[in-house]
């Protein structure tokens, strides 16, 4: 019995020391969770009428001024889209970046190579090597590119429930090494 407690004690300090350091370069800042839970998730909706047709708007999630956090920043969208161009639509728009010309979540000439929905709730996103190859090298920035892409499908396609992010057709460990 007394070799089970010293076991379990030597197991939570072991995994407390590698937690801390591991996570010793973002003590002090707000945590990665806060990036997604002080969002608001505002659901796809429908607009007036513009030039004769119905379009919808959408949210897409990209960093504020000073790349600390995400904001919700709305587009319109073609009517008549299905799920699957939909998906295809709302990375166009992540990669587009910011219509005030601000700092984008994905690095420059990254280009969106497919998305589908498998229709078990998985969403597949397969992007150029550009992704990983010219990615800011930043747990910070490395989240703010995973939580931008993940909560723009979350909030504007019912049903999905995971999001799968590939590289050329790979699934990766990692965007920047984090």
């Amino acid at each position: 019995m007394k070799k089970l407690v010293v076991f379990v004690v030597v197991l939570i300090v072991t995994t407390g020391t590698v937690y801390t350091l591991f996570s010793w370069s973002d003590w002090g800042r707000e945590t990665v969770k806060r990036v997604i839970t002080e969002l608001p998730l505002p659901s796809l909706r429908q607009k007036e009428k513009i030039d004769e047709e119905n379009f919808l708007e959408a949210t897409i999630f990209l960093p504020s001024a000073e790349s600390r956090f995400l904001y919700a920043d709305n587009r319109l969208i073609p009517p008549g889209l299905d799920p699957h161009e939909l998906l295809s639509f709302l990375m166009e728009e992540i990669l587009k970046g910011p219509e005030d010309g601000g700092a984008s979540t994905i690095p420059e000439g990254t280009r969106l190579l497919n998305a589908y929905l498998d229709g078990r709730g998985g969403a597949y996103l397969d992007f150029s090597p550009e992704l990983k190859q010219n990615h800011v090298h930043s747990t910070w920035a490395e989240a703010l590119t995973v939580y931008s892409i993940v909560n723009t499908v979350a909030v504007n396609i019912d049903g999905v429930k995971r999001v799968y992010i590939l590289i050329d057709g790979s699934v990766e460990d990692t965007l920047a090494g984090h």
